[in-house]
């Protein structure tokens, strides 16, 4: 048996009998306990769930949006990514950072922890440093 509104599942009338997965909202406290055959009750346990909803994000930085360089000019493209989080529960942080030019090439992907602690992706490139899309 279980709830999800917060009240003692060996009490309250809105107890749920557990028979597979169940939808909770952004931020829920599970209140739940088990019955062996002999009909003995265990203590009621409590697991708060937290569902992340927003995406992280991700800006370039430099170079400027509309800057083109003479072909086979390395350019550095520097970007920084932040994940704030919803609600009241902590963010679920950045686990990598992607960039595409035309939305189809792979120009890297970057996934280093102490990059991504840093919050700064920096790729170097030859060609245009303006991706027309970026995916997460």
């Amino acid at each position: 048996m279980y709830t999800t509104d917060g009240s003692n599942p060996q009490t309250s009338l809105t107890s749920i009998a557990y028979t597979g997965s169940f939808q909770v909202s952004p931020t829920t406290t599970v209140k739940y306990y088990s019955v062996d055959l002999a009909g003995n009750l265990e203590s009621v346990k409590s697991q708060q769930i937290r569902v992340e909803a927003a995406a992280p994000t991700v800006a370039i930085s430099s170079p400027a949006s509309g800057s083109s360089f003479a072909q086979n000019t390395k350019v550095t493209v520097s970007a920084s990514a932040a994940d704030l989080g919803t609600g009241s529960g902590a963010p679920s942080g950045v686990a990598s950072v992607s960039f595409y030019l035309d939305g189809t090439t792979s120009l890297g992907t970057d996934t280093q922890q102490s990059v991504l602690d840093q919050m700064e992706h920096r790729e170097t490139r030859k060609g245009h440093a303006q991706p027309d899309s970026r995916r997460y």
